[in-house]
């Protein structure tokens, strides 16, 4: 049977009855699972191409971005999962509970989901699924706020609202243990918990237990389960043939049912060094988390070094729960090179879709062996309309009543842009990149530069040339929530 075969003859999944449609499709742990587990087998037909994450970056991956990333780009296929920035669980407030309320419910689950006509989103299970991460040090609030994610109906209670005006519950809720900023880890969240495997293991183990309470009355059935069995195929292929159907079908059928919400942990190697890098790891897995993701370098090295694969190798050897490499993959190269020296389940890239946000098809591409890939004048043309997209969405969330200022914010948002976009460009760097925003001419004007650099410097090749260097250079910023 072929994968198309596959498609028209999948049984439907059953509702869920908070409308999320979440089991319309195998969910990303479900894929690493099936990749952990068939990943080293002998037979070639059943070998899987690893799931794609889009990282959580503070205000560099926000909302503006992803729905950039989502709905300007529309008809080539991004990641397999995007996530938040980190949100802050904020456990010294005078009204923890209300403040709590308000976290929970500024997630959307419909954020990238497609819209009609009048710009409403439809189905959550139309669009790319957005995980949402949280970061803090206290297992009993951080257990608080998964436990309302992950249930509509308590979220629905806690604000007072009708349970349809809940969002649906995230894909999963991850757990921020890799922030290296010391305003974030003075006040013992982030890295910082790399220190205490014990107080990160309580924290997981929370976590976990919250979210799977909080779920206990909506949980998959087994029936609903098996069905996924037929959906599987189409999902992590893009070229018809190229796994055994039947194969895969049992294989996800021997799985064990996951949670309806899995907790997922990203942690870097260490706080100062990697003495403690297994005992987080174990930390993680006897929690309860369903995956970990590793970005392999410690909370003293920042972003400097390169990362040490080495390590996201160790952390497969070391565990039996899903291994999701991150950090330095701008490439189709990278990510085969990753892959061979790590064996990682899946891969998450941060930076490198914001220097290049092709690089998911790309990878794609490459790792199922398809050619479908635009020249460098069509992706200069998806660039623009991207630009476009995040520039007016930017617009239309601003408040700031002083029209200058909203327009110097504007500027300020497409330098950041530019920067990774057209880092090696000098052009960019000499005369828009330096010139102060504040002495801009406008937003608009600004613009129309920029897209004219697009349109004339875009190259993707040079992109794969000089990829280490700019990493390097990204990887020395002291910006907050890079990846």
């Amino acid at each position: 049977m072929s994968v198309a075969a596959a498609t028209t003859d999948a049984a439907p999944m059953k509702k869920r009855p908070s409308g999320a449609g979440a089991y319309g499709r195998v969910r990303l742990t479900e894929h690493l699972q099936l990749r952990r587990r068939l990943g080293g087998s002998a037979s070639p037909s059943l070998s899987l191409p690893p799931p794609l994450l889009l990282a959580p970056m503070e205000r560099l991956g926000d909302a503006h971005f992803r729905g950039a990333i989502q709905h300007a780009i529309t008809h080539i296929r991004g990641p397999d999962e995007m996530c938040t920035e980190f949100m802050r669980v904020p456990e010294k407030s005078s009204n923890f509970e209300s403040a709590a309320l308000a976290l929970a419910r500024s997630y959307d689950a419909l954020e990238l989901a497609k819209r009609d006509d009048d710009d409403r989103a439809t189905d959550a299970a139309t669009g790319t699924p957005l995980a949402f991460q949280i970061m803090g040090g206290d297992a009993e609030k951080l257990a608080h706020v998964a436990r309302l994610l992950a249930s509509p109906k308590k979220l629905a209670a806690a604000a007072r609202i009708d349970e349809a005006e809940a969002s649906p519950p995230p894909p999963r809720i991850d757990l921020n243990c890799g922030c290296p900023a010391n305003l974030v880890t003075g006040k013992g969240a982030g890295s910082s918990l790399l220190r205490t495997p014990d107080v990160l293991h309580d924290i997981v183990r929370a976590m976990v237990n919250a979210a799977t309470e909080s779920a206990n009355e909506d949980y998959v059935s087994d029936e609903a389960w098996a069905a996924c069995a037929a959906s599987f195929a189409p999902r992590v292929s893009t070229s018809e043939g190229i796994f055994d159907d039947a194969a895969i079908a049992e294989a996800v059928r021997s799985l064990p049912p996951p949670p309806r919400v899995p907790v997922s942990v990203k942690m870097r190697s260490g706080f100062d060094d990697t003495s403690l890098f297994v005992d987080n790891l174990l930390a993680a897995q006897e929690a309860g988390a369903s995956f970990v993701t590793i970005h392999p370098r410690t909370k003293r090295e920042g972003y400097k070094p390169e990362a040490d694969w080495s390590l996201i190798a160790k952390a497969r050897d070391v565990l039996h729960i899903p291994v999701v490499g991150n950090g330095d993959v701008t490439s189709l190269e990278d990510a085969r090179r990753l892959l061979a020296e790590t064996g990682a389940d899946g891969i998450m890239i941060g930076r490198g879709a914001a220097i290049d946000p092709f690089v998911f098809q790309r990878v794609r591409s490459g790792l199922c062996g398809s050619d479908d890939i635009q020249t460098d004048a069509e992706e200069a043309e998806m660039l623009v309309q991207m630009l476009r997209w995040h520039v007016d969405s930017i617009a239309r969330a601003q408040k700031n009543p002083d029209a200058r200022k909203a327009q110097i914010a504007r500027i300020d948002r497409m330098k950041l842009l530019g920067k990774f976009l057209l880092h090696d460009n000098a052009n960019f760097r000499d005369n828009l990149l330096r010139q102060p925003s504040s002495e801009q001419p406008s937003a608009d004007a600004f613009e129309q530069a920029l897209v004219a650099l697009l349109r004339s410097e875009w190259r993707s090749h040079r992109r794969t040339r000089q990829r280490r260097a700019r990493v390097n250079t990204f990887s020395g910023d002291r910006g907050r929530g890079k990846a």
